[in-house]
């Protein structure tokens, strides 16, 4: 998963759990930076919340990394098999594409990691099909 932060494109490894910045201006990867815990294994998306990076896996974790510091913080549950993530307000919307026989939706809270189901989309959906347009 690679998605741009602080003018720089980070990189996940879904085999390796490493994850590593690319410079633009200097062509050049970084030494690892961390190494996510295995239950990140199946990544589906990659974002940058509050000067944070967010690793979300398809079995439902939540990894914090913090570029400033290099250290990797608290882990939280999400709906199963996450799909996407966005960030809307200050807080982060998950959707799954599976449990409880269709589509889950709700909002995490970041501050206090937890998670709280919303009204679900009309169907299941598959793929990153969310856009926040401010």
């Amino acid at each position: 998963s690679f998605e741009y932060a602080d003018g720089q494109i980070y990189h996940l490894s879904a085999s390796s759990w490493t994850l590593r910045r690319y410079d633009v201006s200097s062509d050049a990867w970084s030494a690892s930076l961390a190494t996510f815990p295995s239950t990140t294994y199946g990544i589906q998306d990659l974002q940058r919340v509050d000067g944070l990076l967010y690793a979300v896996s398809g079995l439902a974790d939540a990894h914090v990394y913090d570029p400033v510091t290099q250290t990797i913080d608290v882990e939280w549950l999400a709906p199963a098999q996450v799909m996407s993530y966005d960030a809307n307000d200050g807080l982060a919307y998950v959707w799954s594409g599976v449990g409880g026989g269709g589509s889950t939706f709700g909002r995490c809270d970041l501050a206090n990691q937890s998670f709280t189901e919303r009204s679900p989309p009309p169907s299941a959906i598959y793929g990153h099909a969310w856009a926040y347009i401010p």
